[in-house]
């Protein structure tokens, strides 16, 4: 369960309402109608900090205190507990890829892309064909590359393996020096580790305007600016 999470209400209302109030002002209360769905792809060894990031951003999001933009939940081939990487901690996915909710956004963070994961590259080729988008962080984008969506695209990853993804999957151009690369018009790819913070804020940005996009960054204490970066 996340920091957020655990706060009271009443905590909650304190600590956000004048930090959102000026997000409230220029938003239409049209978006509000509906809380955006994130699915985060789980398995053996994924990486904390790529799951953790994006996911404080799409929870801390909003527009007024006691209106959360977006609903997340895990999902995994089973919802057996899966370990997470450089540590004996586990989590139990909340859904298979087979009964998961209808997701508006996946997150596929750093997990073993040599691995094949049972129904991961059919579920992610089938959102994707009907629209969903799609966001990996570090080498997520290699699972993003084995189910073929990265064919004939740009795409970063974490620095240390662009060299690796280079020469495994050549159908893809692989971009240096990047906090993250726009793929297609639902398929984004993010460098390691924080860019995936940067990455889920633009996306946040380009839902529901950049002052809520800023408003989170300022709840998240979070400094860098390189997720207002263009398309």
């Amino acid at each position: 369960m996340s920091v957020y999470r655990r706060l009271s209400t009443v905590s909650i209302l304190v600590l956000l309402t004048s930090s959102f109030a000026i997000a409230q002002k220029n938003t239409s209360p049209a978006k509000e109608d509906r809380r955006v769905k994130v699915a985060f792809v789980v398995s053996e060894g994924f990486n904390m900090i790529d799951f953790g990031g994006p996911w404080e951003v799409f929870n801390v999001a909003r527009i007024r205190a006691d209106a959360p933009l977006f609903e997340t939940f895990t999902v995994s081939a089973a919802t057996s507990p899966v370990v997470i990487e450089l540590t004996q901690t586990k989590l139990s996915p909340d859904f298979t890829f087979d009964n998961a909710p209808k997701p508006d956004i996946i997150v596929v963070g750093a997990q073993d892309w040599r691995k094949e994961i049972p129904g991961l590259y059919a579920w992610l080729k089938k959102e994707n064909s009907e629209g969903v988008t799609i966001m990996s962080v570090c080498v997520g984008s290699g699972l993003l590359a084995d189910a073929g969506l990265l064919d004939g695209k740009q795409a970063t990853s974490h620095h240390a393996f662009l060299k690796d993804f280079r020469e495994g999957y050549t159908k893809t151009t692989w971009l240096e020096g990047k906090r993250f690369v726009r793929s297609s018009d639902t398929i984004w790819t993010a460098g390691g580790l924080t860019s995936g913070v940067d990455l889920a804020l633009h996306l946040v940005a380009k839902r529901f305007g950049e002052q809520v996009a800023e408003s989170t960054a300022q709840y998240l204490e979070y400094a860098s600016t390189a997720w207002k970066g263009r398309d």
